[in-house]
């Protein structure tokens, strides 16, 4: 009756082999998310960062998380996925109970900062090696989409729950987290599976650098990301200064987004499940980067353009994930998923800089008009056929 229950909740079955690893997913979001909604706001009223150090911790954080997924990824196809998950949320439970412990020394609070942001990827590419391990081909879109929910989750449990025990003081919130990132890796140590890796073909080490099929889904992801990264970065910035929406209602809006994650993912790969994967991730990018030409008609055009984009983003992640790991060589899925893991960085660093400078100098119609015809290139770099 509970698997039933959860199986209508969700729309759709999760892979009794991944339930275990989808619970440490959840339990990791949750940790992790508190860590993107809190450690700016610490980092300024505990350490008493400045907005440069900050800024440069960050900037630092986003090169070496780029190093540490690819990283994970050729570990993985050594050691196995659980084993380097395992390493991973090890090495984050020492790192947040630095936080709840360590004094106001601005350099060590900031080498923190970096040091989780890139084991979070680390981890990350991890567990989307485990279920290469776990789970055939056929079922991998399924297995990735379950991670995604399981993440969503976290990130929408995660600040609400911080913010309630904040008041306390944030030894007692790091304290907290750090429990549940324990937690984490004792999920991962005793309830995932653990399944060797399938034998690794002698190649070049820079053969993925020579793999120009990986090479368009790689540009396409980077694009792709750029996209998203207008969603989450630049779309609050235009609702509020160009579009009168407030600040209020922004939060409101803002609520979509996870709501619908939880409610579509699973459902909207069984649905898809007969469509072609180039064609979903095409048709999910340009719901991803078209529907923001819409924000100047009416509030329910934007509410539109939400659904919209959020549709888009379910659809993308798991189906450009299937893609890059049915093209890797038998053996390397690990080091395919990392290298593609690190469009995200990209996405999340040229998207802003070129959306709001496209916004200074020509208005946010042009911002807009750029993040479309980004997408529309991203679209025709998928094959037409699978």
């Amino acid at each position: 009756m509970p698997t039933t229950v959860v199986h209508r909740l969700l729309g759709g079955r999760i892979e009794p082999s991944v339930r275990p690893l989808v619970v440490a997913v959840l339990l990791g979001s949750l940790a992790r998310s508190v860590l993107i909604s809190f450690t700016g706001i610490w980092a300024m009223t505990w350490l008493l960062a400045t907005d440069r150090q900050l800024g440069v911790a960050y900037a630092v954080a986003g090169v070496t998380a780029a190093l540490a997924g690819y990283g994970a990824g050729l570990l993985a196809d050594r050691l196995g996925g659980r084993r380097v998950l395992l390493a991973g949320w090890v090495a984050q439970t020492a790192c947040l109970a630095g936080f709840a412990i360590m004094g106001r020394e601005v350099a060590v609070g900031l080498s923190l900062i970096v040091l989780t942001t890139s084991l979070a990827t680390f981890s990350a590419t991890a567990s989307q090696t485990v279920v290469t391990e776990l789970l055939p081909a056929g079922s991998r879109t399924s297995g990735f989409a379950a991670l995604r929910l399981g993440q969503n989750l976290g990130y929408a449990t995660g600040p609400p729950a911080a913010a309630l025990v904040l008041p306390l003081g944030w030894p007692v919130v790091f304290g907290l987290v750090t429990a549940v990132a324990a937690s984490t890796a004792a999920t991962v140590f005793f309830r995932v599976p653990a399944r060797p890796p399938t034998h690794r073909e002698k190649v070049r080490r820079a053969s993925i650098l020579g793999d120009r099929t990986f090479t368009r889904l790689y540009v396409a992801g980077c694009l792709a990301m750029i996209a998203y990264s207008a969603g989450i970065v630049l779309l609050p910035v235009s609702l509020t200064e160009q579009h009168g929406v407030t600040p209020q209602t922004w939060g409101l809006l803002a609520v979509i987004n996870p709501v619908l994650v939880i409610a579509l993912q699973l459902r909207v790969v069984t649905w898809l499940s007969g469509v072609p994967l180039p064609t979903q991730a095409a048709v999910a990018v340009l719901l991803m980067g078209l529907p923001f030409l819409l924000l100047p008609l009416s509030i329910a055009a934007i509410a539109a353009a939400l659904v919209l984009f959020t549709v888009g983003e379910v659809i993308w992640a798991p189906a450009a994930q299937s893609m890059v790991t049915e093209h890797a060589p038998p053996g390397r899925q690990g080091a395919y998923l990392g290298a593609f893991a690190t469009t995200l960085p990209v996405g999340l660093a040229a998207g802003p800089m070129i959306g709001f400078q496209a916004r200074a100098a020509w208005g946010d119609t042009a911002m807009w008009l750029i993040v479309a015809a980004t997408a529309l290139i991203a679209a025709t770099l998928y094959p037409r056929r699978a």
